[in-house]
């Protein structure tokens, strides 16, 4: 409580202090000085206990006053520094407000000094700390080259805040030593591949060492694992099938443990089911084998889908092959491998099929010399010492329409110098209503005209009022006619015209060329023995 609460009303109660003192503290006898000094004690032990909110009465004069004045200053000075060093403490100590500085609003004496010093042991306070703090941060980092200056704006560092460093600077040298070893195990083992390898930290204790224990453990069995893994994964590439992953591991390693086993599995039976079919197919010569691996998918199941469609298209392209192989042996020449090939199958396909072309274009072209030359001298030996010309014209219609394929057929004759014109020597199926004349002038119509010429003509897409061929059950407008001149030494003997419902074939038309020349002959050879008879009568 405030001591000079007390004092003060019992002086405004009695009007004047004990012994006969005034209210202004003025007395000469010893009782008011008695009860003065009681009142400045009691203020000075209250200050002395701490409470600063004591003062003497303001309201003293004289030398009394100037004494509770000059005391009321004091203890009003010691609460401010109080206060202020409280406020230092809370900012400062507790919410890390680092600039702030005590200000005791005192510029001389002591009070100066204090305030001096109060900031000074502040300083000296935060900047160990603080070069702590940036070591500790540039860790914090991941940069272990900071370590804690031991000596701060040139003055050594001393005592706690020298322990405190020399700890802090061997934690950084002890995780330095120690990021150092297990980037270089994780560099080794992870990325160059060198397994076996081993962090070593001379001295290391604690959790230190039981962290260099536990990666040195993780590497020893990464090394154990992957080297299982790759003596296994060496023996599928040399083709041998016969081990597996036997490590003890967990997790994720166990996972990839079971797969590559079941991959093992997988390719055993794949192995097996694919050389079967090769076997079968390739060496055994039995067609139409599959490949059959209960359970697979993904790309197993792909690659038995390729092994088997790789079988079944050999297996259709070779059957191809030799069905049309067969049927040439037996001389069909209208087969031609069709299956769908590609690569050299494909070459083999088209050249066989090339083969097969050429033989049919081979065997063609013989028979069609065949029959022209069997023809030919079927014919001229038909009309080989014939004497009558309609004879000849009848004999030579009557086999050679329906040997060409033709369904109509004239032949006329040239008559004689004397009477220059055509005569109609024979007809083959010729109409009766709208038949060929049985006169025509040199130059009058196709056959005229060829008689002129002396060359073939060849006429397609004859229009619709063309004579027609006709029969009991259909009549029809011809699709191809020709006209050829029967020539002896230049000489037009006849014209040919022959007319089909279909087109002349490059047979046909050689016959009919090569057939004209010996018809020459004939008719020119009738001629003459005709002339030779007619001479003979006359004499």
């Amino acid at each position: 409580m405030e001591i000079h609460e007390p004092v003060a009303t019992t002086l405004k109660k009695n009007g004047r202090m004990k012994g006969g003192a005034k209210r202004n503290g003025h007395s000469n006898g010893a009782a008011g000085t008695f009860v003065d000094l009681r009142i400045i004690l009691a203020t000075l032990q209250a200050m002395r206990d701490g409470d600063f909110s004591v003062r003497l009465p303001g309201d003293w004069t004289g030398l009394e006053g100037k004494i509770a004045d000059t005391f009321n200053e004091i203890v009003a000075a010691n609460q401010m520094m109080a206060q202020e060093l409280k406020r230092i403490g809370q900012v400062v100590g507790k919410e890390g407000k680092a600039r702030e500085r005590a200000r005791f609003n005192q510029p001389q004496g002591a009070w100066r000094e204090m305030e001096v010093s109060v900031n000074t042991l502040v300083d000296d306070l935060l900047r160990p700390t603080t070069e702590i703090t940036r070591a500790i941060a540039a860790v914090a980092q991941g940069n272990l080259t900071q370590t804690v200056r031991l000596d701060v704006d040139g003055r050594p560092l001393e005592g706690e805040f020298l322990r405190s460093a020399t700890i802090v600077n061997t934690m950084i040298q002890q995780l330095g030593v120690f990021t150092a070893e297990v980037t270089r195990v994780a560099r080794e083992v992870g990325s160059d591949g060198k397994l076996d390898g081993q962090a070593q930290v001379s001295g290391a204790s604690g959790v230190w060492k039981d962290l260099i224990d536990s990666v040195n453990a993780m590497v020893g069995t990464l090394t154990a694992q992957v080297r299982n893994i790759a003596e296994v994964a060496t023996a599928i590439a040399n083709g041998d099938l016969s081990k597996k992953i036997t490590v003890d591991v967990r997790g994720e390693m166990l996972q990839l443990k079971e797969t590559l086993n079941t991959m093992v599995d997988q390719l055993n039976r794949f192995a097996g089911e694919v050389t079967r079919v090769a076997r079968e197919v390739g060496a055994d010569g039995k067609l139409g084998g599959q490949a059959v691996v209960p359970g697979v998918a993904g790309a197993w199941k792909d690659l038995t889908g390729n092994v088997n469609l790789l079988a079944d298209n050999l297996t259709r392209q070779v059957r191809a092959i030799a069905e049309v192989a067969t049927a040439v042996t037996k001389g069909d020449l209208t087969r031609s491998i069709q299956v769908e090939a590609s690569g050299e199958v494909a070459e083999l396909k088209d050249n066989i099929n090339t083969m097969i072309d050429n033989l049919r274009l081979t065997t063609d072209r013989n028979t069609e010399q065949d029959w022209l030359k069997t023809n030919l001298a079927r014919l001229t030996g038909m009309l080989q010492g014939q004497r009558d010309l309609a004879t000849v014209g009848r004999m030579l219609l009557s086999e050679l329409v329906p040997l060409v394929n033709a369904q109509q057929g004239v032949i006329y004759q040239m008559e004689t110098e004397q009477e220059p014109g055509m005569v109609l020597l024979s007809a083959f199926a010729d109409d009766g209503q709208d038949g060929h004349p049985r006169h025509l002038r040199v130059g009058e119509g196709l056959i005229g005209q060829c008689a002129v010429e002396k060359r073939r003509m060849l006429i397609s897409d004859l229009p619709t009022h063309t004579v027609p061929i006709r029969s009991g059950l259909f009549q029809a407008i011809p699709k191809n006619v020709i006209v050829l001149p029967v020539l002896f030494e230049d000489q037009v003997k006849a014209v040919i015209e022959l007319a089909s419902l279909n087109a002349f074939t490059a047979s046909h038309l050689a016959l009919l060329e090569q057939l004209t020349a010996s018809i020459g002959i004939v008719l020119n050879s009738i001629e003459a023995t005709m002339q030779t008879e007619v001479t003979w009568e006359r004499i």
